[in-house]
């Protein structure tokens, strides 16, 4: 073999060597992008480090754990619960793997599971406001309004604020018959009602009617979509504790059609459609 070509084809070995150790990320590089927010980016990174022995049972729950949350962001949730699952196998001391596996189990609409996991992620970590939410969402959905209200109430004491977590309260506190007027007047004070959901709240103070809230759910080209689906779930729970089932059937209708996925909006409606046998 002359010179030209030995050297050519020494050169040809080495740019395939090269190349291919480029597509083969490092341990470093492999951890990096489990944590990313790209899910198809992340999940073959999780996947890797998953399949890697070299990795301890701590590292394999975390990689499991980070490619359920991913799965679950794809609305993979079958994948998703069993990721959670072996994360929870390895580390069982995980809470907000437990959580994250109520998640799960809430966008399918298996509350009790939903709830027994949030039960386990507040045994671990008693202060878990997001747990206390979360737990409320499946209590409420599940036709337990007194103990949703309770949830929701902790979540309160442990920080959580805004208007959201106002009208869950509120809500929850008005399906169980409990007249929460003075509370919801004290806890609204501090909110801007004009930033929204604010006039979903002044709506339930009285304050403003339903066209006006509808009004201001389309004063937004870029959110009036999940505004309307908010809207719409909310208008339907006063209409439905006023007696009026069918425009409140309209209503919760409107917002499992307009909910982008993933809102807690979507499973509220979709909650009271199956009670209603819709």
């Amino acid at each position: 073999m002359n010179r030209f070509l030995l050297v050519s084809t020494l050169g040809a070995v080495f740019l395939v060597l090269l190349s291919g150790s480029a597509q083969t990320p490092s341990r470093d590089e492999n951890w990096t992008r489990c944590q990313d927010n790209n899910p198809d980016l992340s999940i073959g990174a999780c996947t890797a480090l998953i399949e890697s022995s070299a990795e301890s049972p701590a590292n394999r729950a975390t990689a499991f754990h980070n490619r359920g949350d991913r799965y679950l962001r794809k609305g993979e949730g079958d994948k998703a619960i069993a990721d959670y699952d072996a994360a929870i196998r390895l580390k069982p001391d995980d809470a907000v793997a437990f959580n994250n596996r109520g998640d799960a189990y809430l966008d399918r609409g298996e509350y009790d599971k939903a709830a027994a996991d949030f039960d386990a992620a507040i045994r671990l970590n008693p202060d878990y406001v997001g747990a206390f939410n979360r737990r409320g969402y499946s209590n409420l959905f599940a036709g337990r309004f007194a103990v949703a209200a309770s949830d929701f109430q902790k979540s309160m004491g442990l920080g959580a604020t805004g208007p959201y977590s106002v009208l869950w309260l509120h809500l929850a506190r008005a399906r169980s018959a409990q007249d929460d007027a003075q509370e919801l007047s004290r806890n609204a004070a501090s909110l801007d009602l004009k930033v929204w959901p604010g006039p979903v709240v002044a709506f339930f103070l009285g304050q403003m009617n339903a066209e006006q809230v509808k009004a201001a759910a389309n004063s937004d080209a870029k959110t009036q979509h999940e505004r309307n689906c908010v809207a719409s779930f909310f208008l339907g729970e006063k209409v439905l504790l006023d007696g009026k089932a069918g425009e409140a059937e309209r209503l919760f209708l409107q917002s499992r059609e307009t909910c982008p996925p993933g809102f807690i909006q979507y499973q509220g409606a979709q909650s009271e459609l199956k009670r209603m046998g819709r």
